[in-house]
C-alpha cells in the first residue's frame, strides 16, 4: 500500500469537519486525516481475510467497514444513538441487539464462525475475517461466485442490519440506500488503488430500477405516510411511477416518511432547531424510525458521503427526538459517530446548512443568528464537549446541539463538530462595511460613546488599496463575557485565516500580513458591554522583484577567488532579506555542479545520468527532458543525492509541465531535505505537492516515512500542457518554506520542529501522471560576498576549465528575496577558468634559424623556439630572458616578447669568450606560466664582433635615428641604410634621416683583424604623417538651400576636426553643413594621424552664402526642380537627353532617407506629392548615368 494514494481523496472522498475549521480545505484536511489513520490501522486486516478466504471480491470488505463505520472501531463503551437506535460495534458495524427490530447481524456473523459475541469482538482482526467467512459462506451457500459484484448483492443484504425481504416497501429505501453507499465505494478509483482492489465500473442502472436510483442520488427525500418514497422532483421509488408532487417542507428532501413514531405539536409554535448524531449509519437510522416500536424520530435523515436528506417526519408534526423540548423543535439525525470527526464531511456541513437556512426562513421565527457556536470560553470551558444547556425556548439560542438542549444526556454532536465554521456558512451573505483609507478610526456600531446592539451580526473589512499589511490597535475593549465575540481575520472575508477570538480580553494590536483584514462581531440576545475604540493603519505593499548582480576582480580565475553579489531592492522597498547562489561548472557537453557543495543543476539534454536512481515510475529523457510516462503507479520516486546543510537556506528550481487532456487524479511534486530517498517517502523530510483536479498546493512533512499534511492552499490552477517555473525555497533554521511559480508566490508554511541535518536526497515525485520536467537547480544561501574554490579537487566548487578560450568554464547565478517575498530575476557571471599553466616550449634555438653554437655579435643575440599549447585559455606571450647559466636571467631579466615565436634582442654588452643561454616561459591568458625551457648556449666570438645600438625603431617620416657603434675589434666599418639618407655610410656613428614611411632593415659591416656582418632586418618602422585635404560641392550657395556637402580627401589621418566658419564644428569623415545666413565663410580641417600628430588645412573665404529675392526653380545641368520652396508637390523635370533610368531618393536634415522612387527610361518629368513631408531643408538625390544633389526646402 503506498501512501500516497490517500493523497487524492479529498477529491472525491467525503471530508470531515473540526472544531477550529475556517474553510473547505481544513474540513477536507480533518477528514484525510482521519480516514487514512482509521484505514492504516485495518489494512494487514482486510489483506489477511483476502487471502484466507480468496473467493471473497476484493474491496467487499472495505466497503462495508467504510460505509458502517468509516473503519472507526465503535467500542461498546461509546455513546449510544439517542433516538434509541441499536448500537453498532466494531470496525464492520455489527448489531447484536436489534431490539426486536434490526437483523442481529452480529449474532449471525459469529453463529458462521461458530464463535460467540465476546471472541468475535475481541479483536479488530477477527471482526474484519469473521466477516470475511461469513460473506463467503452465503457466497457458497447462494451458489455466487466470480468476478461480477453485482452477483454478491444478495449476500451484502442477508449480511446489513436492515430488516427488508422482498416486497417489503417499508425499509426498501434503506437497504437501496445501504448498497449505493457500498456501489459508491467499490467505484471509486481513489478507493481501489488505496485498497488494491479492482476498478470496478459498476453502474448503477444496472442495479437499481430507474425511478429507485433517481431517488437514491436525490438531495432530499420524502417519505410518506402510505410508504410511498418521493424525491424532490416528484419521483417515486415504487414501481417506477411517476407522480407529481414534492415535499411541503424542504423541496430538495427525498419523502420516506414513518407510518408512527410522531405526533401533534398540539398548537405549540416551531420556535427552535436541533442537530442530532446518530451513533450508525444513515440506512440503518431510517429503518428503525419506520419501526414503530423505536419511539423515536426526527423530521429528517443526513448522509454523510454526500449530504442527501430524507424527511421523515413532517415539520409541522412533533417528533420524538429531544424529550420535554419535542413540541417546539425540529431536528435532524447526521449519519456517523459523536467520536469519529470522518462523518463530518463538507458535504454534510454545505447540505445541512441549507436545510437550516430553509428552516429558518420558513415563518417559524427563528433567527439563524440565534445559532450556538461559542465552543470553548476563555476561561477553558468546552461547550461543545459533554451537556451543556444553553438552548431552548426561554434561551437566546435557537439552533444548537442536542447536547445544549435541557432534560437530556446526550452529547451529540460533540466536539468534533465545527459550530463557528456551521455558523459561517448558514450566515453566508453578511453584508461588510469596508474601509479603504490607509489609517482610520474604528469603533463598534454605537460609536465613540454608545453600546452596541443584541442581536448584532456585523462584518467590516479595511482594504487599503496596495497595503502590505493592516494593523487595527484597540484602546478600549468591553463585550458581555462568555456571549458577545469579536473575531478578526487576515483576508478579505469571514472564510480568510483567523487572527483570533476575542471575548473577555482585548486584541490589543493585531496584525494582517495580507494587506486586508476582515472583523466580524456577534451578540446574542441580551446585554451588552459598552463595546470598543480602535484605530487601524496601513503598510504599503512592495510589489517590485529586487535585483542582484555577481562581480569579481579579474577576466581568469586560476585559484580560489571572492565573489561579491550586490542586492538591490526599491526604494522604499521592504529590503533585501535573503540571496541565493549557485555555481555551475561546464562539463564538457553539459553545465553541471557540485552536490557534495550543495550545488545540483540537469538539463536532462541527453540522457539520465548515473547519479539518478530511479525507484519507482518509467523514467526517461524525451526532447531534452526527464519524462515520466507511467500512469498507473501512484508514487514514482526518482532521486538524487545533494547535500543541503552547508547553508541555512536551500532554493529549488525545476520546470514542469503536465501534457494531456484531462486532469482527474494527476498530482507531482518534489521531496527536498529527505535522509532516505529509497524509501516510499523519502524516509524522513518534506515535500511538495500540486493536485491539478483539486486546484490544490499542499504543504507535507515526513517522519519516519509517514507523511502528514501540514497545510493546503486552494485555488492553484495548474493547466495541462503549459511549462511552469518553480521555485521552493526551505529555511532549515526556521522551518519556513516558500513555494513560487513563475515568481509569484503561492504560499508559504512553516513547519514546526525543522529537520536541519540529514538533508541528503532531493526526488521527483509524481502519481497516475505523465509528466515532464526540466531544468532541476539547486542554490543555496549566501552572505554578500563568498568565496568560490577553483581546482581539481573533489571538494572544489569549480573543477572543470573553459573546454576553449571562447566557451565559459563556469558561472555563478544569483537571486535575491525581499521581505515582501518578492524574488528577483536570476542574474548569470560567467567565468572563464584555467587553473592548469601551458606546456613547456619543446626546444630553444640560439640563432635565426637552426641552433648556432658560435656568435659573432657583442651587441644582439638571436633566438628561435617551439610553440607551447593551451586549450583552455590559449596562449598570450612568451617571456624571454638571458644569462650565463642555463635558466639565468641576470643577462636581460624576463620580458615580454609578444606570441611570436624567434626574438632579436639589441642593445646588449655581450663578452667575446662567454656563454650565453636565452630562456622561455610560454604564458596563456589567465597568466599562468609554464617552466623554463633554455637554449643549449652560444659562445661569443673571440675576433671582430659587429654590434650597435639606435636611438629609437619607431619614428615618424622626415624624422631622424641616430645609430652607435658597439662593434669589438673593428677599426673601420660600412652601413647601409635601407629608405635612409644617406643610403650608406662609413662614420662609426652616423645619424640617418627617413623621408617616407615604411619599414627598413639595417647592415652594418664591421672590419677588425677580419670582418663581421650583422644584418637586421624590419628593424625601423617609419610612420606616416597626415595630409589635410578636402572639397566641397559648391562654394556659392543661396538661402534657405544653403548646404554645402564636403568630401574628406585626407590621408593617413585616423580622425578629424571641421569649422565651417560660422560657428559650427563637425567631426565626421564627410559632413554636410547648412549655413543659416549670408556672407563668407572659411573652412578649417584638422587632419590627426594615429602617432605622427596634425595636419591643418584652412580654406580662406571658401563659400559665399547669398539670398536671393525669391527661389522659384533649380536648374542644375538640365534637371529642374520646382517650385522650390514647395508645399503639396515638388516637380522633376529633365531635359530630353537625360533619358536613362533613375532613382530618387529624398533625405531629411537628420540625414534619414524619408522617399525612394524610380524615374523610367525616357521618363522626363516626375512630380512627388510633399503635403505629408514635415517642414525643413532636404536633399534631393537622383541616380542615374550621373549623381546629382539638389537641396529642396519644405514649407
Amino acid at each position: 500500500m503506498k501512501l500516497n494514494y490517500i493523497l487524492l481523496m479529498v477529491l472525491i472522498l467525503v471530508l470531515s469537519g473540526g472544531v477550529c475549521a475556517q474553510r473547505e480545505s481544513e474540513i477536507d484536511q480533518r477528514i484525510f486525516d482521519t480516514q487514512y489513520s482509521n484505514y492504516k490501522q485495518l489494512e494487514t486486516y482486510f489483506n489477511e481475510a483476502y487471502n484466507q478466504y480468496s473467493n471473497v471480491p476484493r474491496g467487499a470488505i472495505e466497503a462495508v467497514s467504510f460505509v458502517n463505520t468509516r473503519f472507526y472501531n465503535v467500542l461498546a463503551s461509546s455513546d449510544t444513538s439517542c433516538t434509541g437506535m441499536p448500537q453498532y460495534l466494531g470496525v464492520m458495524g455489527f448489531i447484536f441487539n436489534g431490539k426486536g427490530y434490526f437483523k442481529e447481524n452480529g449474532n449471525l456473523i459469529a453463529s458462521i464462525n461458530k464463535a460467540d459475541e465476546e471472541e468475535m469482538m475481541k479483536s479488530a482482526r477477527n471482526q474484519v475475517v469473521y466477516w470475511a467467512c461469513a460473506f463467503d459462506s452465503l457466497s457458497r451457500r447462494l451458489n455466487i461466485a466470480g468476478s461480477d459484484i453485482k452477483l454478491y448483492l444478495p449476500v451484502f443484504v442477508e449480511l446489513s442490519e436492515i430488516p427488508w425481504v422482498e416486497g417489503d416497501q417499508t425499509n426498501a429505501f434503506a437497504i437501496g440506500s445501504h448498497l449505493y453507499s457500498v456501489i459508491d465505494f467499490l467505484n471509486s478509483s481513489i478507493w481501489q488503488q488505496v485498497c488494491g482492489f479492482p476498478n470496478y465500473q459498476i453502474a448503477f442502472d444496472d442495479v437499481f430500477p430507474e425511478t429507485t436510483l433517481r431517488v437514491l442520488q436525490s438531495q432530499k427525500v420524502n417519505m410518506l405516510p402510505d410508504g410511498t418514497v418521493r424525491n424532490n422532483d416528484g419521483v417515486e421509488m415504487n414501481a417506477g411511477v411517476f407522480k407529481s408532487a414534492l415535499s411541503t417542507d424542504y423541496a430538495p428532501a427525498i419523502w420516506d416518511p414513518t407510518t408512527c413514531n410522531y405526533s401533534s405539536r398540539s398548537g405549540t409554535p416551531i420556535s427552535a432547531y436541533v442537530l442530532h448524531t446518530v451513533q450508525g449509519s444513515y440506512a440503518g437510522c431510517i429503518s428503525w424510525f419506520k419501526n414503530c416500536t423505536a419511539q423515536a424520530s426526527t423530521h429528517y435523515v443526513m448522509r454523510s458521503s454526500d449530504g442527501q436528506v430524507t424527511q421523515m417526519v413532517l415539520e409541522a408534526d412533533k417528533a420524538w427526538h429531544v424529550r420535554d423540548e419535542n413540541p417546539y423543535t425540529i431536528g435532524t439525525e447526521m449519519e456517523g459517530y459523536v467520536d469519529n470527526p470522518a462523518w463530518y464531511t463538507q458535504a454534510v456541513y454545505t447540505s445541512h446548512s441549507d436545510l437550516v437556512r430553509d428552516v429558518c426562513n420558513s415563518g417559524y421565527g427563528i433567527n439563524p443568528l440565534r445559532m450556538f457556536y461559542r465552543d470553548t470560553l476563555d476561561n477553558g470551558t468546552a461547550l461543545d464537549y459533554g451537556v451543556h444547556v444553553l438552548a431552548g425556548s426561554t434561551y437566546c439560542v435557537k439552533i444548537a446541539g442536542h447536547q445544549h438542549y435541557p432534560n437530556n444526556t446526550h452529547t451529540d454532536p460533540g466536539p468534533n463538530w465545527s459550530w463557528d465554521y456551521f455558523f459561517r456558512l448558514v450566515n453566508n451573505n453578511p453584508t461588510a462595511t469596508t474601509y479603504t483609507t490607509p489609517s482610520g478610526s474604528f469603533f463598534d456600531t454605537g460609536g465613540a460613546s454608545g453600546s452596541y446592539a443584541n442581536d448584532e451580526r456585523k462584518v467590516w473589512t479595511i482594504a487599503p488599496p496596495g497595503a502590505g499589511s493592516v494593523t487595527l490597535t484597540f484602546s478600549a475593549f468591553d463585550v458581555e463575557d462568555n456571549y458577545d465575540f469579536l473575531y478578526i481575520y487576515d483576508g478579505p472575508d469571514v472564510f480568510s485565516p483567523r487572527i483570533g477570538r476575542y471575548n473577555t480580553l482585548s486584541p490589543g494590536t493585531v496584525t494582517a500580513n495580507s494587506g486586508v483584514m476582515t472583523i466580524e462581531f456577534r451578540s446574542d440576545c441580551a446585554t451588552v458591554g459598552s463595546g470598543w475604540s480602535a484605530t487601524w493603519s496601513s503598510t504599503t505593499q512592495d510589489i517590485i522583484a529586487p535585483t542582484t548582480v555577481v562581480s569579481s576582480i579579474g577576466n581568469w580565475k586560476t585559484d580560489d577567488f571572492s565573489a561579491t553579489y550586490t542586492d538591490i531592492d526599491n526604494t522604499g522597498g521592504s529590503g533585501v532579506q535573503k540571496g541565493y547562489y549557485q555555481v555551475l561548472e561546464n562539463q564538457g557537453t553539459e553545465w553541471r555542479a557540485n552536490a557534495s557543495k550543495g550545488f545540483f543543476a540537469d538539463n536532462f539534454d541527453v540522457a539520465i545520468h548515473p547519479d539518478w536512481t530511479t525507484s519507482t515510475g518509467t523514467w526517461s529523457v524525451n526532447s531534452q527532458t526527464l519524462y515520466q510516462s507511467d500512469t498507473i503507479e501512484t508514487n514514482t520516486n526518482i532521486y538524487i543525492a545533494v547535500d543541503q546543510t552547508l547553508s541555512n537556506r536551500t532554493l529549488y528550481q525545476f520546470k514542469v509541465m503536465v501534457p494531456g487532456s484531462t486532469k482527474v487524479n494527476k498530482r507531482f511534486g518534489l521531496h527536498f531535505f529527505c535522509d532516505d530517498a529509497s524509501q516510499t517517502n523519502r524516509g524522513n523530510g518534506y515535500f511538495i505537492f500540486f493536485r491539478l483536479e483539486s486546484d490544490q498546493l499542499e504543504f507535507y512533512k515526513v517522519t519516519n516515512n509517514a507523511f502528514t499534511l501540514e497545510n493546503t492552499f486552494t485555488g492553484v490552477v495548474t493547466n495541462l500542457n503549459q511549462w511552469y517555473d518553480y521555485k521552493i525555497i526551505y529555511d532549515r533554521i526556521t522551518g519556513k518554506t516558500w513555494v513560487y511559480r513563475d515568481d509569484i508566490l503561492l504560499g508559504s508554511y512553516i513547519y514546526a520542529s525543522p529537520y536541519n541535518n540529514n538533508g541528503n536526497y532531493v526526488s521527483f515525485r509524481t502519481g497516475n501522471a505523465r509528466v515532464n520536467f526540466d531544468e532541476l537547480k539547486i542554490y543555496r544561501s549566501r552572505a554578500a560576498s563568498n568565496t568560490i574554490t577553483v581546482g581539481g579537487l573533489s571538494s572544489d566548487d569549480i573543477r572543470y576549465q573553459n573546454p576553449s578560450p571562447s566557451v565559459y568554464g563556469a558561472k555563478i547565478k544569483s537571486i535575491c528575496q525581499d521581505s515582501a517575498e518578492n524574488i528577483s530575476p536570476i542574474y548569470y557571471y560567467d567565468l572563464n577558468i584555467d587553473f592548469t599553466p601551458p606546456s613547456d616550449v619543446a626546444w630553444v634555438n640560439d640563432g635565426a634559424s637552426t641552433d648556432e653554437d658560435i656568435w659573432y655579435s657583442s651587441s644582439s643575440l638571436y633566438a628561435n623556439w617551439a610553440s607551447s599549447a593551451d586549450t583552455n585559455s590559449n596562449i598570450s606571450h612568451y617571456l624571454i630572458a638571458i644569462g650565463t647559466t642555463s635558466g639565468g636571467n641576470e643577462v636581460t631579466g624576463w620580458v615580454n616578447n609578444g606570441a611570436g615565436l624567434s626574438a632579436n634582442i639589441n642593445g646588449l654588452s655581450l663578452s667575446q669568450g662567454s656563454t650565453y643561454y636565452i630562456s622561455i616561459k610560454a604564458v596563456n591568458n589567465a597568466g599562468l606560466e609554464s617552466n623554463a625551457v633554455s637554449s643549449d648556449g652560444v659562445v661569443v666570438a673571440t675576433s671582430t664582433l659587429a654590434g650597435f645600438a639606435l636611438s629609437a625603431q619607431q619614428i615618424c617620416e622626415g624624422d631622424s635615428i641616430h645609430y652607435t657603434n658597439t662593434s669589438v675589434g673593428a677599426t673601420s666599418c660600412l652601413w647601409e641604410f635601407d629608405g635612409g639618407i644617406p643610403a650608406t655610410s662609413t662614420l662609426m656613428n652616423p645619424t640617418i634621416y627617413y623621408p617616407l614611411a615604411g619599414v627598413y632593415g639595417v647592415i652594418l659591416h664591421a672590419y677588425g683583424g677580419d670582418t663581421a656582418d650583422l644584418s637586421i632586418p624590419a628593424l625601423v618602422n617609419v610612420r606616416a604623417r597626415a595630409i589635410a585635404d578636402f572639397e566641397v560641392n559648391d562654394t556659392i550657395l543661396y538661402i534657405p538651400d544653403a548646404m554645402a556637402l564636403f568630401t574628406n580627401n585626407s590621408q593617413n589621418a585616423i580622425s578629424y576636426d571641421w569649422d565651417f566658419g560660422d560657428g559650427a564644428l563637425s567631426s565626421d569623415v564627410n559632413p554636410w553643413h547648412l549655413y543659416g545666413d549670408t556672407g563668407w565663410y572659411s573652412v578649417q580641417l584638422v587632419s590627426a594621424s594615429q602617432y605622427c600628430g596634425t595636419d591643418t588645412l584652412n580654406k580662406q573665404f571658401l563659400i559665399h552664402v547669398m539670398f536671393p529675392e525669391s527661389i522659384n526653380e533649380l536648374n542644375y545641368d538640365g534637371t529642374f526642380l520646382y517650385p522650390n520652396p514647395a508645399s503639396d508637390y515638388v516637380d522633376i523635370v529633365r531635359d530630353a537627353n537625360k533619358s536613362d533610368i533613375a532613382t530618387v531618393k529624398i533625405i531629411n536634415s537628420e540625414g534619414r532617407l524619408v522617399f525612394i522612387t524610380n524615374i523610367a527610361e525616357g521618363q522626363s518629368h516626375l512630380r512627388i506629392s510633399t503635403s505629408e513631408f514635415a517642414s525643413g531643408l532636404y536633399q534631393v538625390i537622383i541616380q542615374g548615368e550621373f549623381q546629382q544633389t539638389m537641396p529642396l526646402f519644405i514649407q
